[in-house]
């Protein structure tokens, strides 16, 4: 929690930053939490013992560490890794990598910031795998492929950025599941659907489907690390 100890708290704390540190965006992984500032910094703290926090060990932190990055214009924590998007519409990742979501073409984890071979990305969304929309509305995908999750069409994990069949995506999210909307306010889910959260009637994992819903012009998606659910804007 970033408090300066381990103790659980039960109501809300305010956490203190830097002085004249400002806060705009802010995102929960598995056990740490990774924040950005108004002036492109990213601050981290929390587990590390995949070297999520990404400060060169795997100490755990339990106060807001800055790390060694600017420019920065998003920030996403996936369960035990964590990726920041530059202003110049490149990727950083680090973490936990078993699965290749870190999209450095292996499956070693790092304890420090790598720069993803994929550019020109506009937003990301990050589980135990990791999607990315590119400045032309393609939609990419990498790491963890169980029930077919990464969305290309087989269940084989991917340690590289792969292109998904969506074009004109705007908003993405990722779960045990993903789901997309694409400029036309169509919202496209897959994966896993053991609890229904693709929302498609059945409990039948996918490969990739249109979701149809009763409501137009959608244009946000969201989901959380480890949840079974949906939440979706419009």
């Amino acid at each position: 929690m970033a408090l300066g100890d381990f103790t659980s708290r039960l109501t809300p704390q305010q956490l203190t930053f830097n002085f004249g540190v400002v806060i705009s965006l802010i995102s929960c992984g598995g056990y740490h939490s990774i924040a950005l500032d108004n002036q492109g910094f990213v601050w981290i703290w929390g587990n590390n013992n995949k070297g999520q926090l990404g400060l060169g060990d795997t100490t755990d932190r339990n106060i807001p560490q800055k790390l060694n990055l600017k420019n920065i214009s998003q920030i996403v924590c996936g369960y035990e890794y964590s990726m920041a998007l530059g202003i110049n519409g490149d990727i950083w990742s680090w973490g936990s990598n078993d699965y290749g979501q870190l999209g450095l073409g292996d499956t070693l984890s790092r304890n420090f910031p790598c720069k993803v071979k994929l550019s020109n990305v506009s937003t990301l969304a990050a589980c135990v795998h990791s999607l990315a929309i590119d400045n032309q509305g393609q939609l990419w995908s990498w790491g963890f492929n169980e029930s077919g999750r990464l969305g290309v069409g087989d269940e084989t994990n991917h340690n590289l950025p792969q292109k998904v069949c969506i074009n004109n995506a705007v908003s993405v999210s990722c779960s045990s599941h993903s789901a997309v909307i694409d400029k036309n306010g169509k919202t496209w889910v897959w994966g896993t659907n053991d609890c229904g959260q693709l929302g498609l009637g059945d409990f039948k994992s996918r490969f990739i489907q249109e979701l149809k819903l009763n409501v137009k012009n959608v244009s946000m998606v969201l989901s959380s690390v480890g949840l079974c659910c949906i939440s979706i804007l419009f």
